[in-house]
């Protein structure tokens, strides 16, 4: 019994010995363990284990990742590419491999640009073997493509392929009617159409339209706000309000003298006109310092114009698939109050997502460092700056710190540790100044890690 009593309690003392031994074994091994990743440096260890590294100075994007782009945009009929900054040789790089392999293997056919909507046509005539204007490069597209031998050759592509493929492919811009600059070239494609369904109508316009083309003149948004009075302001609006209206009533007679096409593309080109009064106003109104406007005024009337453009191409055209090509503020795809000029801004990419919803894949661009283009609009002014360092707490650090390779980044299935910093607000570089967003607006992301100023043509 005393034996028996005495092994029992060698038993128990052994087993709670045992006990305390595991738990403080327990206790030395969580001591050991790392504390949990923040958000940020989260982040940045998922995107190290995703990331599909590319050196794109050296070699061509490997089709593995370009298979891996197609396969995330899935079914998607509209696709952001976005421009870090506008005339950057590796981002032209970029769209001369990307753009041809969504047209062969996704079925794109359709690339829209940061260039006015009705000057495009002669582009798009272009690619599909017409030349129609001379200095047709100068006339019909934004310089920041026309300038540089990549984004020659982009287009040059699509002319290739119109010619031994099919479906073509359309090229159209996405802009404001006249961008920034000539009022009256647009025009004449729109007196034309209409000399042709109601001289009229067009005899009346040209002669009310004659002095703004004066006043406008070289720089059409400049000029509008320094030269016009309040009641040539508002009478250039009425007017352009009143051919809307008679492109309206008079669709079927119009229609009726033309076809559909032709009365689609030029009401839709009368449009765009008006939204770069529109964006003008705008514009004007941002910059006064001296009477008190709205709160809400910002630089949303051009997000405006270009998102309207897209979706006219969706709804005219049969089985559209649209790559559209335009510099990050614009792919974004939530608002914020950005600074007093941008105001709350709308982002094009926001009004597309609204619409489109997950029929939109928004690819992002962001780059480390290297040089870039300063006062690139006029040749002999141009220099190559150096690309400043980025603000602390931006988005280039996180993602310089993933790899200082050239990667490409699906966003899509970012794990839950990560989103109090990837869907929270941030800066972005874009430049010498910086933009806030979310990188959670976009669905994947390019990262260059070293930049230099586009070839010029």
């Amino acid at each position: 019994m005393y034996r028996s009593k005495s092994i029992f309690a060698f038993l128990l003392f052994v087993t709670i010995l045992g006990g305390c031994t595991n738990n403080k074994s327990n206790t030395l091994a969580d001591n050991k363990k790392a504390p949990p990743l923040n958000a940020k440096a989260s982040f940045i260890e998922w995107g190290k284990a995703n990331a599909l590294p590319f050196d794109i100075k050296n070699n061509p994007i490997p089709d593995s990742i370009l298979r891996s782009i197609a396969e995330n945009i899935a079914d998607s009929k509209v696709v952001l590419l976005s421009e870090g900054f506008h005339n950057c040789e590796e981002m032209l790089q970029l769209q001369a491999q990307i753009i041809p392999y969504l047209i062969t293997h996704k079925g794109f056919n359709t690339v829209v640009t940061e260039s006015g909507f009705p000057e495009s046509a002669y582009m798009n005539d272009y690619i599909h073997g017409k030349d129609t204007i001379p200095n047709l490069w100068e006339r019909s597209i934004n310089s920041m493509y026309y300038e540089w031998k990549m984004g020659r050759k982009t287009i040059e592509l699509l002319r290739a392929h119109n010619l031994f493929n099919n479906p073509k492919v359309d090229y159209i811009g996405a802009d404001i009617g006249g961008f920034y600059v000539d009022w009256e070239f647009p025009f004449q494609q729109i007196f034309a159409y209409i000399d042709s369904v109601d001289a009229p109508t067009s005899k009346a316009l040209q002669k009310d339209m004659a002095p703004y083309f004066k006043l406008m003149k070289p720089y059409a948004a400049y000029y509008y706000t320094v030269k016009l009075s309040t009641a040539q302001k508002n009478k250039l609006a009425l007017i352009l309000s009143d051919l809307m209206d008679i492109f309206d009533t008079n669709k079927t007679l119009y229609i009726s003298k033309s076809n559909q096409k032709e009365y689609q593309w030029i009401s839709q080109c009368v449009k765009s006109m008006a939204m770069a009064e529109n964006y003008y106003r705008n514009y004007e109104d941002a910059q006064d310092t001296v009477n008190k406007h709205s709160k809400y005024v910002g630089l949303n009337g051009r997000e405006i114009a270009m998102a309207k453009n897209i979706q006219w191409v969706l709804s005219t055209k049969a089985d559209a698939k649209i790559i559209v090509i335009n510099h990050v503020i614009h792919t974004k795809t939530e608002s914020q109050y950005q600074n007093e000029m941008y105001g709350h801004f709308t982002p094009m990419g926001q009004l597309l997502k609204q619409d489109l919803k997950e029929d939109l894949y928004a690819i992002g661009m962001v780059y480390g460092g290297g040089h870039f283009w300063n006062d690139w609009q006029v040749a002999a002014n141009r220099f190559a700056d150096t690309i400043p360092a980025p603000p602390n707490g931006s988005i280039e650090g996180v993602m310089q710190a993933i790899s200082a390779n050239d990667y490409y980044l699906n966003l899509k299935n970012t794990p839950s540790t990560t989103h109090s910093w990837f869907k929270e607000n941030t800066l972005l570089r874009e430049n010498d100044y910086e933009i806030k967003m979310k990188l959670s607006e976009w669905d994947a992301c390019f990262y260059l890690n070293e930049v230099s100023p586009a070839e010029a043509f």
